[in-house]
């Protein structure tokens, strides 16, 4: 049992868990509507946190503590291409932006499952839009900040940490 793997992921679940707080002051408090892009990253943010807490518990084992590790390191690694991708939307040039898509209920509930998360996952028209900006960085800038913090760290208890 590595109690300093088990510390750090206690920290990234917090880490996760009040980002995903605060996005959602901001979309209900603030009025800013998130595309499918964002609401994607605030899924796969709650997803590191729920692996983060059950990489915590102390009955696990080396063993498991890899096994949650490498679950984390893949859900961060598809945060990070997501929000790569929201920043390339982001920066293409207005003649460039895809097109307007139907809400994600609409498409899950009336195309196939693949064929719908395809759809949503080349982003639209909002997601194009910047939004709210601090310090001069998009919130899809911060979140792949946040999705490139963790996916360092959870490179390194895989490589070394967890030996």
């Amino acid at each position: 049992m590595n109690t300093k793997f088990q510390k750090y992921s206690a920290a990234v679940a917090l880490v996760c868990f009040s980002i995903v707080l605060v996005t959602l002051v901001m979309q209900f408090s603030f009025d800013l509507i998130p595309c499918s892009l964002c609401y994607i990253q605030r899924y796969l943010l709650l997803g590191i946190g729920i692996v983060s807490v059950l990489a915590t518990l102390p009955i696990m084992s080396r063993r498991m503590q890899r096994v949650w590790a490498a679950c984390a390191f893949i859900i961060t690694s598809l945060g990070l291409a997501t929000s790569i991708h929201h920043l390339r939307l982001q920066m293409l040039p207005p003649d460039q932006v895809p097109n307007c898509l139907p809400s994600a209920d609409y498409l899950l509930a009336n195309f196939p499952i693949l064929e719908a998360l395809e759809m949503i996952l080349k982003g639209d028209h909002s997601c194009a839009n910047p939004g709210w900006i601090f310090l001069g960085i998009s919130l899809a800038g911060w979140a792949g900040i946040v999705f490139a913090a963790i996916f360092m760290n959870y490179t390194y208890w895989l490589l070394k940490g967890l030996r």
